[in-house]
This record gives C-alpha cells, sequence and structure tokens, in this order.
C-alpha cells in the first residue's frame, strides 16, 4: 500500500497527501492471475485464455501492462502490444494490419501470414488505398506472399527451385501448394490453403474484407501449431475499439 505523507506541514495546511513508495502498487492479484494463467498454457499449448482487466480510467490498466511486459521481457517471452487510444480510425483491416506486421517482426519465420496478407494485398490493389506503414521495414506487405510461400515450400520440393522466377499469378502457387502436399514445412495446410487463397483471389472486395478476420485466424493458428511457448497478445484500451462495434 503506499505510504501516506503526513509531515507537520501538510497536516497544519489540511493537505495531507497519499503518495506512492513505488511506481507500481496495488496490482498483485491481476499480476499474479497473468502469470498463473501463462504457465497453464506453457503446460497445455492446445489451450489459450483471454483475460480482461476493466475499471474507470486512470486506475492503472496501463500501468500494469508496462508491468507485465517488463517481466515478460526479462524472461525473454514472446509478446506483442496495442493500444487502441492511438487509433484514429478503428478500421478492423487497419488494426490487424498492425497486429499482424508486430508478429511477422517479432518472428517473420514462424508469423508469415501468406492468406491474410494477400488478401490484403488484393484490397489494396482494388480499392487504391495505401495500406503500407511508416518507418516500419519488416517487409510485411511489400513483399509478394505467394513469392514467399513457393520459396517456403521449394526448400522442401527441390525440383520446383526451377519455377520461383516465374511465380507471378494465383495458379502457379496453387501447383506449387499440389506438389507440396506430402512435403509441408512448418505445418501448413495445403489443403485449406490452396481453398483460401483461390478464394481470395475470386471474391469480391466487400466478402474479402468480411472474411478478413478469418484469413489472420488461420494464418496465426497454423503459426502457432509449433510453438513451445505461449504468445502473449496485449490490447490496450480495448474498451475503445470494443464501442466502436457495437
Amino acid at each position: 500500500m503506499p505510504k501516506a505523507n503526513m509531515s507537520k506541514s501538510n497536516l497544519e495546511n489540511g493537505q495531507a497527501r497519499i503518495k506512492a513508495e513505488k511506481i507500481f502498487t496495488d496490482r498483485e492479484a491481476p499480476r499474479e492471475s497473468f502469470w498463473k494463467s501463462y504457465e497453464e498454457i506453457a503446460n497445455d499449448m492446445e489451450n489459450y485464455k483471454v483475460l480482461t482487466y476493466y475499471g474507470i480510467g486512470g486506475i492503472g490498466k496501463t500501468t500494469l501492462i508496462g508491468k507485465l511486459i517488463q517481466e515478460i521481457n526479462e524472461k525473454k517471452a514472446k509478446y506483442v502490444s496495442i493500444n487502441f487510444e492511438h487509433y484514429e480510425s478503428l478500421s478492423k483491416i487497419l488494426i490487424l494490419r498492425d497486429l499482424g506486421a508486430k508478429l511477422f517482426k517479432l518472428d517473420k519465420n514462424r508469423f508469415k501470414f501468406y492468406r491474410f496478407r494477400f488478401a490484403m494485398k488484393r484490397y489494396a490493389e482494388e480499392t487504391g488505398q495505401s495500406l503500407e506503414i511508416k518507418n516500419d521495414n519488416s517487409s510485411f506487405l511489400t513483399n509478394n506472399p505467394l513469392l514467399e510461400l513457393g520459396m517456403d515450400l521449394s526448400q522442401n520440393v527441390p525440383d520446383l527451385i526451377e519455377k520461383l522466377p516465374i511465380i507471378s499469378t494465383i495458379s502457379k502457387a496453387i501447383t506449387i501448394l499440389d506438389k507440396s502436399r506430402e512435403i509441408i514445412k512448418n505445418k501448413i495446410d495445403t489443403r485449406n490453403m490452396k481453398k483460401s487463397l483461390i478464394e481470395i483471389q475470386i471474391l469480391e472486395i466487400a466478402q474479402i474484407v468480411k472474411n478478413i478476420e478469418k484469413y489472420f485466424y488461420e494464418d496465426l493458428a497454423e503459426a502457432m501449431l509449433n510453438s513451445k511457448e505461449p504468445l502473449v497478445i496485449f490490447l490496450d484500451t480495448y474498451e475503445k475499439f470494443a464501442d466502436s462495434f457495437c
């Protein structure tokens, strides 16, 4: 608990003030709940949990997240964070773009997001909107996800290497998926991937936007299949995002 500053001068002036001796106080219960859940997931990677910390503004939710991030860094555990307070437009396209880019930058060998990035590429081309992220060197949106998919699979299927320079259409990406069915890198579900890529190629943009969360989830789920440690995603000021879609 914070210790009261009860100096004689303050008492005489009627200004007995509370002053915390530490930056982080009175949040041990939610902190312990977080680490208990983290350990439970670490012991059973088939599960996931959502912890919600709620309350009026100013009670310390953001400070709690800051403390947890500090401890996660000390453990060298994997996490990403998004603060919705910093968003002027709470478009799910932009939010998922930023979350995907953060995960890609965290571990680009795991979080490939082939489906999601291809959907975003089509969205940008059809709408003429730039979805690039300023000051981001991760190549999340600048590189061609279909070319990357072919290159990744070709590491296990050497005879496909000669085809890589001419991969420019969805049909060639599908051909690679068909030939790679039995030799899969990173547990890619080739049948589901093929279905999704064809779907993204032929659907109207409105339908792609409607399905964008599905593509994101499928990519994230595949990325986590081989994971040996939990992934933590912090969403700060989530109520701002939730309220905008009520």
